[in-house]
């Protein structure tokens, strides 16, 4: 009973993924509405079908270095400032 539960597991992912990577070729990296691209709602019940369709957006629109602390954050200000922002942090900004 358990593997039929993992290969429809599996299986719904697999189908979500498609649809998904349909969906994210039409949108811009503009576009930070995610709630009207993914329509399944978190659940304690969904967490893997979810996050198998959000991680791949998050990457694609490049929020991912943010999120998962791919990039850290470089100085924030120049040296002796406490409002002038350092041209790296502006950029990861």
């Amino acid at each position: 009973m358990a593997n039929l539960d993992n290969a429809a597991s599996s299986s719904s992912a697999s189908s979500a993924r498609s649809i998904m990577a349909s969906i994210v070729l039409a949108l811009t990296p503009f576009d930070n509405s995610l709630s009207k691209i993914v329509l399944i709602k978190l659940d304690e019940s969904n967490f893997v079908l979810w996050k198998s369709i959000v991680v791949p957006i998050i990457e694609w629109i490049g929020f991912n270095r943010f999120i998962f602390g791919n990039k850290p954050s470089p100085a924030k200000f120049v040296d002796g400032s406490d409002e002038e922002w350092t041209p790296e942090y502006e950029e990861w900004f």
